[in-house]
């Protein structure tokens, strides 16, 4: 013994005796006790069946719902420990059925040790196949052998069962043969319980049953079990789905928040929009290092976001439009240094923070509709700014200094004091610049501006100016080639003259001038596109005294002239024509002056224009001081 003890640890030796001291401590069988030997067995295979769960059926954790249909079941089977118990679950496909039968069976197969057995998908199974399964599950040899036939089959069954409480569940059953060829009639010892779970309530009446079965209709989740299975299922899928790169949540007000992300997911896209209850993003947000792109958008109930936004070291888009109850921008977003594209559209922010000027890469800021009232001095230090829009955004007096990279700016506000100079924004494409009075009464600004600094955006392709009490002296125009579309809203102009050779569409509103000539617009055989694709060319004119359109005819496909009703002349004069002054009673009686149009026009009434073939459609709308009703289109082919 001793060089047996030299040949072990000291450790070894000391677990084996606390093992023999723990042998030694647990309670034997009284064999005595028995009947005789097999009683015996049967004792220990029950109690070893019952230790190590070998009949246990898998259920999910955290089940949502449950509670009062378990406890419903429960009461069921609350009928005294003598009595053969018959419960039916019954409902529609998908409802939980099979679910509520496990979480049953798990709570009563140590009653019954090895007398149980769950036959599922009876529905989808041969007969045969399931009397051998039930047979071996109940069979203390583990094997039934082979069945002959269904009726062999239900005569083994009751056989083994006929002296024995027993535990079965037969689940998704479809026909009521399936239950009479699996449970004898008259062989259920006392104690014994069935479980059935079914879609058709008619399959529970079987001719020759002593019992009959109690039925209990499976419901759907409440509301409030509803929402939280769903947010416990999205929390799944983020914390399993580590893989996942793309999700989007649409029109589901069952998620009110993010749920906690890993540290090491590789979500690159998250999109949640039109969440009428969505209200929270997790700080664990900061954990999407791939994030790329963040939209929470139509979410009303979002009031502020985690300063771990920050951490968003990936960001490129950020959107949170259309979340009117956000107040604020966290100052940690100017650690976004990848971010291009921010908007914060119809949202409730009221300014943007200082530290937005430090985004390197940020090119694209949309702002429409904010209550922001002032813009942060640190914009003139973006470098790779290109789009600003702050359409809507009524708070706005005055512009900060802003970058020159800028090719769109979009501004219309109420609050306007003046018209800003923005002569050194010459990288300008679209420029808007409105006091809204186009779509809004009254305006605050009166004042002379100097507007000649337009003439210094040689870039521009679009311009459109709103401000009606404004008085221009000197606008100049024609210097930017690449203008295209021209709006003019209430300026006091003396004289519009010289527009750009490229312009294609032209509209004047209550611009206050004497005089607008309409010179040097280009004639369209000068258009570089081809016939069949050729650029629609439109003029409209309201509310102007003096109308000339000079060498136009020849070029513009339709007009407008509307609302002019201080007119006194109207007059087109191409060089190479005569002109004829056509008098027209009905048109004079309600126009102050006289038409002048190209000798070519022979009659005002029928044929207008005939001689001219590019003109397709003039009209003269509500140019009179008396008819409101009036209407004058001539049509051209």
């Amino acid at each position: 013994m001793e060089d047996r003890n030299r040949k072990l640890s000291s450790e070894d030796v000391e677990a084996w005796q606390q093992a023999l001291k723990n042998v030694g401590g647990i309670s034997g069988k009284e064999s005595k006790k028995y009947s005789g030997d097999g009683a015996l067995i049967q004792a220990v295979v029950h109690e070893v069946v019952v230790r190590l769960e070998t009949r246990r059926r898998p259920v999910t954790e955290d089940l949502v719902g449950m509670g009062d249909q378990i406890a419903a079941i429960n009461k069921l089977l609350d009928i005294g420990p003598g009595a053969v118990r018959l419960i039916a679950i019954y409902g529609m496909g998908g409802i939980g059925k099979t679910t509520l039968a496990n979480i049953i069976f798990n709570q009563l197969y140590s009653q019954f040790g090895k007398n149980c057995c769950f036959l599922e998908g009876v529905r989808e199974t041969a007969l045969q196949k399931l009397q051998e399964k039930l047979l071996s599950d109940i069979s203390y040899s583990g094997v039934a052998g082979e069945i002959q036939s269904i009726h062999d089959g239900i005569k083994r069954i009751g056989d083994t069962i006929r002296n024995k409480k027993m535990l079965i569940v037969l689940d998704d059953v479809d026909k009521d043969n399936q239950i009479q060829n699996l449970i004898p009639v008259n062989s259920l010892y006392p104690g014994t319980t069935i479980l059935v779970t079914t879609r058709d309530t008619s399959v529970l009446n079987i001719r020759g049953f002593e019992n009959k079965f109690k039925d209990y209709e499976m419901v759907g989740l409440s509301k409030e079990d509803a929402l939280n299975l769903f947010n416990d299922a999205f929390k799944s899928l983020i914390k399993w789905a580590r893989k996942l790169k793309v999700l989007t949540i649409e029109h589901n007000d069952s998620i009110h928040g993010t749920p906690t992300f890993p540290e090491d997911s590789v979500l690159e896209k998250l999109t949640i929009c039109d969440n009428s209850y969505f209200w929270k993003i997790d700080r664990s947000i900061g954990n999407l290092r791939c994030l790329t792109n963040l939209s929470v958008e139509s979410c009303p109930k979002l009031r502020k976001l985690p300063e771990q936004i920050g951490e968003l070291r990936s960001l490129q888009h950020l959107s949170l439009r259309s979340c009117f109850r956000l107040i604020e921008l966290p100052d940690s977003v100017s650690k976004l240094e990848l971010l291009m594209k921010l908007d914060v559209s119809y949202t409730g922010i009221k300014r943007l923070p200082d530290s937005i000027g430090r985004l390197p890469s940020l090119s694209f800021v949309v702002a429409s509709g904010t209550l922001i009232e002032k813009l942060p001095s640190t914009m003139s230090e973006f470098r790779q700014l290109q789009t600003l829009d702050l359409i809507g955004c009524d708070g706005i007096q005055e512009l900060p200094k802003l970058p020159r990279s800028l090719t769109t700016l979009l501004l219309r506000s109420t609050s306007l004091l003046i018209v800003p100079n923005l002569s050194d924004l010459t990288n300008l494409v679209e420029l808007v610049l409105s006091d809204r009075s186009d779509s809004m009464a009254g305006s605050d600004i009166i004042q002379t501006c100097d507007l000649r600094w337009i003439g210094k955006l040689y870039k521009l392709s679009k311009l459109r100016f709103c401000f009606p009490n404004v008085h221009a002296p000197t606008i100049e125009l024609g210097s930017l080639s690449q203008l295209e579309e021209l709006t003019l809203y209430g300026l006091d102009l003396p004289t519009l003259e010289q527009l750009p050779s490229n312009l294609i569409v032209l509209e004047l509103y209550d611009t206050r001038g004497k005089q607008v000539h309409y010179k040097g617009l280009p004639q369209l055989e000068k258009e570089t596109v081809s016939s069949t694709s050729r650029k629609s060319r439109e003029n409209k004119v309201h509310e102007q005294h003096d109308v000339q359109l000079l060498d136009v005819i020849e070029s513009l496909e339709r007009s407008h002239i509307q609302d002019c009703k201080s007119s006194e002349r109207l007059a087109c004069l191409p060089k190479e024509l005569g002109c004829n002054e056509l008098q027209a009673p009905e048109l004079i009686d309600h126009w102050r002056g006289a038409f002048h149009f190209p000798s070519s026009l022979k009659m005002l009434q029928n044929s207008f224009c005939r001689g001219s073939q590019s003109y397709r459609i003039f009209n003269l709308f509500l140019c009179w001081n008396h008819w409101k009703n009036f209407l004058f289109e001539i049509a051209l082919h």
